[in-house]
């Protein structure tokens, strides 16, 4: 329950939003709101769907119209697998990695138009697996250890829990209009600096010396991916507005 509160609380903050218009709005003869100079009938705007693909994964998401300037926009990313080898410290790996982000996002059309700037918090169950090609030895922090001794090397890597997110987009939608528009945008998420764990199957405690190489070479991971706290959203995507 406790996962959920930063989550509950974006959306908590954005419900005042629901109601809130310019200080300049009035209401014409046909009870339609008036923003600055640009009046908006009460048939535009509303609950809208949508799905995209991008660096996040494939997603769904459900948007509403807040009013011409605020989209309130709730999304779901997933990619099961992508599959492929690396090769840290000499030592060849098969690593997947898998993708799962949910989370709440506001968009603010500055100018109540298609550009918009987004800013979001998900729910980051973003992971690596990671298991060493099968070798005679391997060598750890210098150091030579035979397949008996290590059995099996693999690693995991996971990220911060919550990860906020900030970008840019285009919608041909704009903020209010009906019908299906497209979506592209760019972004960021900070994921913060990646918990890096790497583990031996054999028995590396009753080999002097071979559990300090492994948290040696464990922490040398760590420092290399101490430098991917960011990562990059590019996404691609078509909404419905109803």
């Amino acid at each position: 329950m406790r996962s959920r509160q930063p989550l509950l609380l974006l959306a908590a903050l954005a419900l005042p939003a629901l109601a809130w218009a310019d200080d300049t709005t009035t209401t014409t003869e046909h009870n339609a709101p008036v923003y600055g100079n640009t009046t908006y009938a009460y048939e535009t705007g509303g609950p809208g769907l949508g799905v995209h693909a991008g660096t996040l994964g494939l997603g769904a998401e459900f948007n509403f119209t807040a009013n011409p300037y605020l989209v309130v926009r709730f999304d779901y990313n997933y990619y099961n697998d992508h599959s492929y080898n690396t090769t840290k410290d000499d030592i060849n790996y098969d690593a997947h990695l898998h993708l799962e982000s949910y989370g709440a996002a506001l968009d603010w059309h500055p100018m109540a138009g298609v550009f918009l700037v987004s800013l979001g918090l998900f729910k980051d169950n973003n992971d690596i697996h990671a298991v060493a090609q099968p070798a005679p030895a391997y060598v750890i922090n210098g150091h030579t250890y035979s397949t008996s001794v290590i059995g099996q090397l693999g690693g995991h890597i996971t990220f911060n829990t919550w990860a906020p997110y900030l970008g840019v987009g285009w919608n041909t939608l704009g903020s209010m209009e009906k019908g299906v528009g497209f979506e592209p945008g760019l972004g960021v998420v900070y994921q913060g600096s990646p918990k890096v764990s790497l583990q031996a199957s054999g028995p590396v405690a009753s080999v002097p010396g071979a559990g300090d190489d492994l948290l040696v070479e464990q922490q040398r991971l760590q420092d290399d991916w101490n430098n991917y706290r960011y990562y990059p959203v590019v996404d691609l995507g078509l909404v419905f507005r109803f």
